[in-house]
């Protein structure tokens, strides 16, 4: 009897989802493409096949921090049980022929943040032949490419499966900046102590902003402004508008902003604060982040005050309040929790109240 023919093997199949750009460029695209590219390669690199999918949706320039979010359809990766070299290319969206760097990956079942790289765009003949010469002399990359300070990719897989994407469990973990660690030391967790004082209406009250600490690279001159809403949006205080220090440290500038509010605003008050910058490549007035405080707590506690509370404390005292890249959705109830959805700069940006 002939012997069976040998089976292939099962082919692997993943799915790819672009998540986040970040560049780090004198002049930025308006907006940016991916173009993907991926082949199988075999023990001793030898490239066995290529595919290539159409470029995604332009993504804008959406944020200070040089972000592009690449909104894009999962790309179905399907290979035999090769190794799979993974390449992108980021087009100017308007002029698709200006290719603007790249990236690179060796399929990892698992959450990449991807080095970018200056053009030209190299074959993949040129990192497999890289690959293997790494292999031999430990040759490093920046030997043989220009790498693009402070720029990443991030890079996620569906299982296909479930077709389900793998996001953290925490919001501020959707990407790390690139930038600086903090200071060993630069903050203290201090637990805040509840207030049993009841809150006197006749009483005004002070809002001070002190400053704002470790913004990120490209700011320059800062300023806070922001207003006092309930929890419908509905503005209950007076505007506010801080100056800047001049002298003061562009990356930690200082206000000393100081307002009067009245005393008898409503029990779920929260200052919207929102912090701007000229931006040092643009020159455009841009948005850092933003910031919530609620005025007042539930007596006893350190939990923010509700319509239905009888009697309410001030929520006085300093802090640090964290700067998140997205503002609060006023489709939603506005609450101290309108945030905690939102990106929070992990390296940098707090403001001190």
């Amino acid at each position: 009897p002939q012997p069976p023919k040998p089976t292939e093997p099962p082919k692997r199949i993943k799915g790819l989802h672009y998540h986040t750009l970040i560049l780090n460029m004198p002049s930025l695209p308006p907006s940016i493409s991916v173009h993907t590219q991926f082949c199988e390669i075999d023990e001793e690199y030898n490239i066995k096949s290529r595919s290539s999918f159409p470029s995604s949706s332009p993504a804008s320039l959406t944020t200070l921090l040089n972000h592009y979010y690449l909104d894009y359809q999962t790309l179905e990766l399907a290979w035999n049980q090769e190794e799979v070299l993974l390449l992108f290319s980021f087009k100017d969206g308007e002029v698709e022929e200006n290719v603007v760097g790249w990236s690179w990956a060796l399929y990892s079942d698992k959450r990449l943040e991807l080095e970018v790289f200056k053009p030209p765009v190299p074959s993949f003949s040129q990192l497999a032949q890289w690959l293997e010469e790494q292999e031999s002399n430990d040759a490093t990359i920046e030997e043989e490419f220009k790498r693009m300070p402070n720029s990443r990719l991030v890079v996620r897989y569906y299982d296909s499966k479930e077709w389900t994407p793998r996001f953290p469990e925490r919001p501020e973990d959707n990407f790390l900046l690139p930038q600086p660690r903090l200071p060993t030391g630069a903050f203290r967790h201090v637990d805040q102590k509840p207030n049993f004082t009841v809150h006197d209406k006749s009483r005004s009250i002070s809002l001070v902003i002190d400053g704002a600490r470790y913004l990120p690279s490209c700011v320059t001159i800062s300023r806070v402004t922001g207003r006092i809403f309930d929890r419908d949006f509905n503005i209950v205080g007076p505007q506010i508008s801080s100056s800047v220090v001049l002298d003061s440290d562009i990356y930690n500038p200082i206000f000393k902003y100081s307002l009067k509010l009245p005393g008898d605003l409503p029990k779920t008050s929260l200052a919207v604060l929102k912090l701007y910058t000229l931006h040092s490549v643009t020159g455009q007035l841009t948005t850092v982040g933003y910031s919530l405080l609620n005025l007042f707590c539930k007596r006893g506690t350190v939990l923010e005050a509700e319509d239905k509370d009888t009697s309410v404390v001030l929520n006085d005292g300093a802090m640090q309040l964290p700067l998140h890249i997205d503002g609060p959705d006023a489709g939603l109830p506005l609450t101290m929790d309108s945030l905690r959805t939102c990106t929070v700069y992990r390296a940098r940006g707090y403001l001190s109240d």
